[in-house]
């Protein structure tokens, strides 16, 4: 057992519940030891982020981290804290740090034993006491490692108690919650009735809605939902196609705390036809049209106590918009075929990629109705306002790829095509992109390329897309984008015509080659 009792004790884990159970039990011998959480993909950045602290640990601690694809940026962090005479530890017990012991021995100390858990190397290598609590500890970690283990009621309370901590950083940039489990599975914090609330809510619907990216505008985006999300009013979502508007009100939904269910509606289904609008959003009673033959309730009914999600709110007939106007003043629904209304507890969340008080100030939607939905205002950025997020993005995807047998590669060209591209589809249409790459085992670019291709067809000769057109001439304020944003896109733009030609774009544009070289590779 290492002699640094006397030292500040830092620990650097990942999420999971080897990482945290491992955690825990170096708690149980330095239990006033700082805890930060991190991830494979984020080891690099954070430990970038250790160094510039002040005060700095005496000891830090890594168990449960690996390190993916950032071993150089990784090493060279390593260094300077060892510079700077901090003692490194690193559990790994399972083996998958083995390739990089001795690479690692030069910078830290690598606890690698040959052992069922990360928890395990820990436990051995601190001399921990043998008791109850470090019995459940190792127990935990080792069903995470192998699913097949038998679990207890308690057992599976803990992980869905971790896995929901965990998740809490990943929806809202809550990283209390985590470090707070880590302490309650190390004894050092009772836990509560809330904590019971916390596991079976992640049981129902805690594992979906993930916002991917760490970018500040996804930070920004996910502490604003944290915020907004207990506030019992309704709340406007804006975003353009795929950048993720359900996610962010599913989110919503979740930190209300609100008990009743999540419904979406596509209200875009429920353009053409009043009537089906009507009866989808409030329902019917028997009889009310030819084949209702029994009662049946509306997406508002069905909502009650809980969160009505309307996506595409914008497409909604005119007669349905007065409707919803008097619904959501009211708090009262009319179902079709009857005079009676019944009341409603139910939170609504509108979602619309089009500019709302545009279609209010023309006549196209309710003026009264815009206002009354947009109380509180959440914006999705666009996957170009946090170009930043693609690498782990993707590298999230190349790993979920992988364990299905498609491993995918992404080289610099790959890259390049990747960064050049405006990306109208946003995080959806990447992730799709990524996936058809890897089952058609072909580079990303040449899917890219096909994919540029069919929409310069579609959209016909010279002919911008809408994202194009929305970035040059903004229809509001909000969507007004800074000059050197609108720089980049001319410039991928030029290049992308000029067949990925740089000589050639930079004699056009009658600039440099490397402001060409740079644009296109700006991230």
């Amino acid at each position: 057992m290492p002699n640094t009792q006397n030292q500040s004790h830092w620990i650097l884990t990942t999420n999971g519940t080897d990482g945290a159970c491992a955690a825990a039990m170096i708690l149980q011998r330095y239990p006033k030891a700082q805890i930060i959480t991190t991830s494979a993909q984020r080891i690099a950045m954070t430990l970038e982020e250790i160094v510039g602290m002040d005060p700095l640990p005496g000891v830090l601690h890594l168990c449960g981290v690996g390190v993916y694809e950032n071993i150089d940026s990784v090493m060279a962090h390593l260094r300077v804290l060892k510079k700077k005479r901090i003692k490194i530890f690193w559990y790994c017990g399972r083996g998958y740090l083995d390739e990089y012991h001795d690479l690692l021995a030069s910078v830290c100390v690598p606890v690698f034993l040959t052992c069922a858990s990360n928890t395990e190397a820990v436990y051995q290598h601190l001399q921990i006491e043998n008791n109850d609590l470090t019995r459940m500890l190792l127990a935990l970690a080792h069903q995470f490692v192998n699913r097949d283990l038998p679990r207890s009621e308690k057992d599976t309370f803990w992980h869905d108690l971790v896995a929901a901590g965990a998740s809490r950083y990943f929806k809202y940039e809550d990283k209390a919650s985590y470090i707070h489990v880590i302490q309650k599975l190390a004894g050092l914090i009772p836990l509560t009735e809330a904590d019971g609330r916390e596991a079976e809510a992640y049981r129902q619907e805690g594992r979906f809605a993930i916002p991917l990216g760490h970018s500040k505008a996804m930070k920004r985006m996910r502490i604003l939902i944290a915020r907004l999300g207990p506030v019992p009013e309704p709340v406007l979502v804006l975003g353009p196609t795929g950048s993720g508007k359900e996610i962010a009100a599913r989110l919503l939904h979740e930190a209300s705390g609100r008990p009743g269910p999540f419904i979406a509606v596509n209200c875009a289904i429920l353009s053409t036809n009043a009537d089906l609008a009507h009866d989808r959003l409030f329902g019917h009673v028997a009889g009310a049209y030819t084949g209702a033959r029994e009662t049946q309730p509306g997406a508002f009914s069905s909502a009650d106590g809980g969160t009505l999600f309307l996506d595409e709110v914008a497409e909604l007939p005119m007669p349905v918009q007065t409707q919803l106007l008097r619904v959501l003043e009211e708090q009262r629904v009319t179902p079709l075929g009857t005079m009676k209304s019944h009341p409603v507890d139910v939170r609504v969340i509108a979602a619309t990629n089009r500019d709302l008080l545009a279609l209010a100030r023309n006549g196209a939607f309710r003026m009264d109705l815009y206002h009354r939905l947009n109380v509180l205002l959440l914006r999705v950025p666009s996957l170009k306002e946090h170009q930043e997020d693609l690498p782990s993005i993707a590298r999230s995807h190349q790993y979920e790829l992988k364990n299905k047998g498609y491993p995918l590669n992404i080289s610099q060209a790959d890259w390049d095509a990747i960064y050049a591209y405006d990306w109208p589809g946003n995080i959806r249409q990447f992730i799709n992109l990524l996936r058809r790459a890897a089952y058609m085992k072909i580079p990303v670019r040449e899917v890219l390329a096909e994919e540029t291709g069919r929409a310069a067809a579609s959209n016909g000769p010279g002919t911008p897309d809408e994202a194009s057109l929305r970035l040059f001439r903004p229809v509001s304020p909000e969507e007004a984008a800074p000059e050197e944003e609108i720089r980049k896109s001319y410039i991928q733009h030029v290049y992308r015509l000029c067949g990925g030609n740089i000589t050639q774009a930079a004699g056009i544009l009658r600039v440099a080659k490397g402001t060409v070289r740079h644009w296109v590779k700006h991230k």
